[in-house]
């Protein structure tokens, strides 16, 4: 434990988003990590306050959602994203790596992280996506209302347009509530991006 504690895990706190965006204020995957649980807990108790045995999946699903990035350093998401067999083979390398990682590692994202979303995988999974989309949208807004411009092309306009492919994915009752999240996070987006 104390090897998987203190090794390449570790490194994430050494691992700085948005590396190749100039950025006034730095963040790293730690960092990333913590608000995307913080994000996650919020979004569940606005949507779900009477389920708070969901709780440990949701934070421990946030958790572990970028821990690759340990080895792999900060995949930008306009890259990741510019093909969806791209995608697929950073997604599959991602799995490869974390399988390298420390034993404890892997009893936490082979066993206890799928046996605690089981049943809700798709909840926790949505819950966790929009975390992770208001962690990288609140980043943005703040880099540009610290006056950073150089950001808006192509890396602001495209959160836009994520957010705005995000809120039209979720049209089914049962998640129709994050279309009004990503709604809600685009409006803001775009107040920001125009000096608001």
């Amino acid at each position: 434990m104390l090897e998987a504690a203190s090794g390449d895990v570790r490194r994430l706190s050494h691992v700085v988003r948005y590396s190749s965006i100039p950025v006034a204020v730095p963040e790293n995957v730690a960092e990333h990590s913590y608000w995307v649980c913080l994000y996650s807990a919020l979004i569940h108790q606005v949507l779900r306050p009477a389920e708070p045995e969901l709780i440990g999946a949701l934070l421990l699903k946030a958790t572990v959602h970028d821990l690759a990035e340990c080895v792999t350093g900060d995949v930008v998401r306009t890259f990741k994203y510019s093909s969806p067999s791209l995608r697929d083979e950073i997604t599959k390398a991602e799995e490869r790596i974390v399988r390298h990682l420390p034993g404890p590692v892997q009893v936490l994202m082979n066993g206890v992280v799928p046996n605690l979303v089981s049943g809700e995988g798709p909840y926790v999974e949505a819950v966790v996506k929009a975390a992770d989309f208001m962690s990288l949208h609140q980043y943005m807004v703040r880099e540009v209302r610290r006056g950073n411009r150089e950001i808006i092309k192509p890396y602001y306009l495209r959160m836009e347009d994520d957010l705005r492919s995000m809120m039209e994915r979720y049209t089914t009752l049962e998640f129709e509530p994050f279309q009004g999240l990503y709604k809600e996070m685009l409006e803001t987006a775009k107040t920001a991006r125009v000096g608001g």
